[in-house]
């Protein structure tokens, strides 16, 4: 992601918001600035700003990111079916693939929170639900929403002290040669391109317990991941640097995606296959503990499919 920054000189001082900005830089039409802003992709003085006509004066600060000009709507769509738990204070969902749990740097429209927002003000039901975990925008499966402010501050101290237990499925390649492992390794914040790796001494401990479920012909495994720890893209790196990186994986696993993806012309994969399957958690205002399980999205079901009709890879 890129973003530009710009000072309001004297000349500017007093111009509309997206009028400086096509002013600042001639790169972009004033239409394109709109939907940057339109999106949430413009800050005044670090503030994100919505309103175009909005008074610049000299010496304002304006950053604007340019992946908000290009940003389109993901083409995902959530309906009451995709309710997995639901009570006074809990909401929990099957987040679909491609679907950001929370509003980035670039926009604040298209997010969980705002979609279940819709979907829920759609059935006369106005709610403000309250994030309380997140999985990466290509991962799909369970992610709890707080539905009052206690509720959200209960999660986030069950969270902390390691009391929601996760199970997460994995298609991985190539062929799993173990039937369990135990990853540990440091690992670091993402970095300014958004990867993460072990380093021994800039990193935080992290654990991910594997567990082999299934092979899928010659090619890939079905694995059942338990994370210990939550660190940022935990299970992708820890598999990933074992030789193991998650099918779909362009980050962290990118030659064996455009592998499958030659192989799979008829069927490709577009996103990384790891999904939050299982959740198990005493929800707030409840004694019994909950097992909850999501289904999994199309695409492991296809991939399936059509590596049952392939012979394994030449060397």
């Amino acid at each position: 992601m890129s973003r530009l920054e710009f000072t309001i000189d004297d000349r500017l001082d007093g111009t509309r918001l997206d009028l400086a900005l096509v002013e600042l830089n001639p790169g972009y039409s004033r239409r394109k600035i709109r939907k940057a802003i339109d999106h949430g992709g413009v800050y005044l003085n670090k503030k994100r700003i919505r309103i175009a006509g909005r008074e610049v004066a000299r010496g304002d600060k304006i950053f604007l990111e340019t992946a908000a000009i290009s940003l389109s709507p993901p083409e995902v769509k959530l309906s009451l079916e995709d309710i997995i738990f639901q009570d006074e204070h809990t909401l929990v969902m099957n987040k679909p693939p491609f679907l950001a749990s929370q509003a980035t740097r670039a926009q604040d429209q298209f997010h969980l929170k705002g979609f279940v927002q819709k979907l829920f003000l759609d059935q006369g039901q106005p709610m403000k639900p309250i994030l309380v975990h997140r999985l990466d925008v290509e991962t799909s499966g369970l992610i709890i929403m707080a539905l009052t402010p206690k509720a959200a501050d209960y999660y986030l101290d069950l969270f902390r002290q390691r009391k929601i237990k996760k199970e997460y499925h994995a298609i991985i390649t190539p062929t799993a040669s173990f039937d369990t492992l135990v990853l540990e390794d440091k690992l670091t914040l993402p970095n300014s391109q958004g990867m993460v790796r072990s380093d021994a001494k800039k990193g935080r401990m992290a654990r991910t317990d594997v567990q082999l479920l299934q092979h899928l012909g010659d090619l890939a495994s079905e694995v059942v991941c338990t994370p210990l720890t939550g660190r940022t893209h935990q299970i992708r790196v820890h598999l990933a640097e074992r030789g193991y990186p998650i099918v779909g994986d362009k980050r962290y696993g990118h030659s064996e995606h455009l592998r499958f993806n030659r192989k799979l012309a008829s069927s490709p994969i577009n996103h990384h296959l790891l999904h939050a399957r299982t959740l198990r958690f005493v929800p707030y205002g409840q004694n019994a503990e909950v097992t909850l399980t999501a289904p999994f999205p199309p695409a492991f079901g296809q991939l399936k499919k059509a590596l049952e009709q392939l012979r394994p890879w030449p060397e």
